[in-house]
């Protein structure tokens, strides 16, 4: 009996019959290796041809230094000189000006990225023409490289490659919900920071959802637009046919490259494999690279989704085998060392109730301005004159309410509470304090808190280093009083929340912070009918910790970065209610520099949660804390 003859598939650009394994992106091999060789010669003659790249004029520019190019043209470095503003000019090139596909390509990509608006998508400025007719387009500029040098240049771990793989999916996501598909997603096109930012680049080959595929009249006759490995099979027969699900399928690509360092080809290993994540991730990668565009994931951002579901199930199985080893390591130590016996003890005597790093703790109250006490979580503490409390030199960071979510979702009264804390509403999507829509690190402050969040933050820390002997039973973390801010910011004649402000200063002499800059209005936190005077400032949204000066007592971003919570209430109406909390010290998304004034106050209810709400605790010296069954009711009020 003879053998069936497996099936063949044709290329579509030769028409040579080979096995679909045998096929890169649905192309023979002989037609990727002469699209890397045409891309090859094409980028030579551009240098060739191109000899001109600082003497480019563009009237109210400075071009600095040329720093990429490709088939298309170059990319320079460039200064707004009417601002000093660092910018990145992209000019097609010269043998391509008069190319009308060329130039039609060029103005598609001005019209997708002037739709676009999102922290992980590079923004266009501005755009024309060179004094000789050569198109240029100006975008923001980044500074670090493209994600293909980064991956030639290191293996990334595990953690940062989701994150790159999950910002990229939220700016092309952004791209989707305003009808433009990406068509060109690869390592070249994202831009990656020397802060860590994460930008999607390169819109040249998007195009409108809701048009045909020729709505920019291109022929559609020339080469497949795209990069052959991220290509997916329905764009290599018809590049018109490109949709959502071919960015879908490139993700996929990207996905598979950031986490093992090699696209996949063939019968490739499957990620869980190779990564130790969970089987679920060979899932989403198979449904991502399906030949049939109808068998995809439906959309990026349920991609993201389930990628995300599956880091934060490995975070979590990998931060319980770390517990486990650190806990035998200290066993065994303490065995070596021969004090089995001094260990009995302890937990005989039941001092030993968890594992905490071993260090001196010093007692708090002898801290000073020049010697802060630390805690546990590294959050240094200062006293501040006429208190009887000592003040965290800086707002609390993610990486502190981190530790907090990950103790507490491991208890069995955990009751999902972190799950919804910090949920915030900026623009017209929910996000939450881990993932606000703009970039922050482990050090930038937590925000999109709740006063909720914040208390049951100090009241969980405080039960926490009371059981590991970091404080006195009479000792507790809380929010400061409306009067202890204030003396904390240097007001020392403040008549209260009650009273007219008696404190005064011109712009001029505030203390520095992080104010607000156009990403106030991006977020619909300063409304575009009021005037704006705070000054731009260099981060966008937050900025880390200690960014600025501290102030006189020691004490850093007590204006600016994020409102603070206090504990002070404030009621209004007959029957005075609602009952409402204070907030200090203004924000990123403060526009008015009378609001960034010491005195100045915000008020809101306590459940309410903003991007750029956060908190900053201060240590009471003589209290007593609330025992831990007490610590999730909490009275309504509002």
């Amino acid at each position: 009996m003879s053998e069936t003859a497996p099936s063949l598939t044709a290329c579509p650009r030769c028409g040579k019959e080979l096995a679909p394994k045998m096929m890169v992106g649905g192309i023979c091999p002989a037609c990727v290796a002469s699209t890397i060789q045409k891309n090859l010669f094409a980028s030579m003659d551009d240098e060739i041809e191109e000899k001109e790249p600082l003497s480019l004029n563009v009237q109210g520019y400075e071009i600095q230094e040329l720093i990429g190019g490709g088939g298309m043209g170059e990319v320079y470095r460039a200064v707004l000189t009417a601002r000093g503003k660092v910018v990145a000019m992209k000019v097609v090139s010269g043998r391509l000006t008069r190319d009308p596909e060329v130039t039609a390509r060029f103005e598609a990509e001005v019209a997708a990225l002037s739709q676009l608006s999102h922290h992980h998508v590079v923004r266009v400025l501005d755009h024309g023409e060179t004094v000789n007719g050569r198109h240029f387009l100006v975008m923001e500029y980044v500074d670090g490289c493209d994600l293909r040098r980064l991956l030639r240049a290191q293996r990334l771990d595990l953690e940062r490659a989701l994150d790159i793989f999950l910002k990229v999916c939220a700016g092309v996501s952004h791209a989707h919900q305003r009808g433009l598909v990406h068509r060109d997603i690869k390592p070249a096109n994202i831009l990656i920071g020397a802060d860590g930012t994460v930008k999607v680049a390169d819109f040249g080959l998007a195009k409108t959802l809701v048009e045909n595929s020729t709505a920019y009249g291109f022929t559609q006759t020339r080469d497949t637009f795209g990069t052959p490995y991220y290509v997916a099979p329905e764009v290599t027969r018809s590049a018109g046919t490109a949709d959502v699900r071919a960015d879908i399928y490139a993700l996929g690509v990207l996905l598979y490259e950031l986490l093992t360092g090699s696209v996949p080809m063939g019968q490739f290993t499957p990620l869980s494999q190779k990564t130790g994540l969970s089987k679920k991730i060979d899932a989403i990668v198979c449904h991502a690279l399906a030949d049939d565009p109808q068998r995809r994931l439906s959309s990026v951002a349920e991609m993201a989704a389930a990628v995300e579901k599956i880091a934060t199930e490995h975070r979590r199985r990998h931060a319980k085998k770390a517990r486990s080893r650190r806990v035998l390591a200290v066993v065994s130590i303490f065995l070596i060392m021969g004090i089995g016996g001094a260990v009995g003890a302890w937990i005989r005597d039941g001092r030993l109730t968890s594992y905490h790093p071993l260090r001196k703790l010093n007692d708090p109250g002898r801290a000073t301005r020049d010697q802060a006490w630390e805690n546990s979580l590294g959050m240094a503490f200062v006293p501040v004159p006429g208190t009887q409390v000592l003040f965290a030199q800086h707002e609390t960071r993610v990486r502190d309410f981190a530790a907090y979510v990950r103790t507490r979702q491991a208890l069995p009264d955990w009751s999902g509470r972190a799950a919804s804390a910090g949920r915030v509403p900026p623009s017209a999507s929910t996000t939450s304090w881990e993932h606000p829509g703009f970039s922050q690190s482990p050090d930038h402050p937590v925000c999109g808190m709740s006063q909720r969040d914040a208390r049951y933050f100090c009241a969980w820390l405080t039960n926490q280093e009371i059981a590991a002997g970091w404080l006195k039973k009479n000792q507790a973390y809380r929010l400061p009083t409306d009067a202890e801010w204030s003396l904390a910011a240097g007001i020392t004649q403040d008549p209260g929340p009650d009273a007219p402000p008696t404190f005064s200063a011109e712009p001029h002499m505030l203390p520095a912070g992080n104010f607000a800059g156009p990403e106030a209005r991006q977020y619909a936190l300063w409304p575009s009918r009021l005037a704006a005077d705070a000054p731009e400032d260099p981060y966008p949204c937050t900025a880390p910790v200690g960014s600025f000066p501290a102030n006189a007592l020691g004490l850093f971003d007590l204006h600016g970065n994020v409102a603070e919570w206090t504990d002070t209430r404030w009621a209004s109406g007959a029957n005075r209610v609602p009952i409402h909390y204070y907030l200090r010290g203004g924000s990123w998304a403060t526009g008015r520099i009378v609001k960034m004034r010491p005195d100045s106050r915000m008020h809101s209810s306590r459940s309410r949660a903003q991007p750029d709400f956060g908190f900053r605790l201060v240590l009471d010296l003589d209290v007593k804390p609330q025992p831990p069954q007490a610590l999730d009711p909490l009275p309504v009020d509002g």
